[in-house]
């Protein structure tokens, strides 16, 4: 029994974690914070992210990817619109099926249609400057797919939380949406973000990491 537990041990695959916390707002705690996480095993990774907001509004997200970047299955659940909301998707190869608070749904796109090769960069993939990548979503609120640009548009030096590190600049930009609308992210080496700028046509939100650890 003692050899057969210890060759499963020495079987198991290796995981690595990394995990990120961002703040919005005064230092004085009123902003909201964002706590992502990436695990990652031989066969494949989970990206996890929590929201806690002002007014105590938790919100929840979970995607599972392939080695590749192809999504195998999302979740998301938060409170939104006046009730607790569930959603979840599992990409396949003939389609996905989704569930939108319980109503259950298909679609026929092919799960390497939704594959993100951004999810690898600066950890697993290293782009060179300027490129530029096109990536299909299945909304998890909504039966619609949208697509956002991505484009890795420098590294610069920044400093943060007393440490003066150079990141990774990549601009998201919606394709759907107004004019003007877009994400700005810096990752650091081990490809998590750090540092957060979004706007809209009204307003304007920043994000950064609370602590080193």
């Amino acid at each position: 029994m003692g050899t057969l537990l210890l060759a499963m041990v020495t079987m198991a695959p290796p995981v690595d974690v990394e995990t990120r916390t961002l703040r919005e707002g005064e230092e004085s705690g009123s902003g909201s914070y964002l706590l992502f996480q990436r695990i990652a095993t031989r066969s494949g990774f989970t990206l996890w992210s929590k929201g806690i907001y002002p007014g105590g509004n938790v919100g929840y997200g979970e995607t599972e990817y392939t080695l590749h970047g192809m999504p195998v299955r999302s979740a998301q659940e938060g409170f939104w619109n006046d009730r607790w909301n569930v959603f979840t998707t599992h990409y396949k190869s003939k389609g996905a099926i989704q569930s939108i608070n319980g109503v259950v749904t298909t679609s026929h796109l092919p799960a390497k249609e939704f594959q993100n090769p951004t999810v690898l960069w600066f950890w697993k993939t290293h782009p060179r400057i300027g490129s530029v990548v096109t990536v299909k979503f299945l909304a998890q609120n909504t039966l619609d797919i949208f697509q956002i640009r991505f484009t890795y548009e420098g590294d610069e030096k920044v400093k943060l939380v007393g440490r003066e590190v150079v990141l990774h600049r990549v601009r998201e930009v919606p394709l759907s949406s107004h004019e003007g609308v877009y994400t700005i992210w810096w990752y650091d080496d081990k490809g998590m973000g750090v540092k957060r700028y979004h706007k809209t046509t009204k307003q304007e939100y920043s994000n950064e990491l609370l602590s080193w650890r």
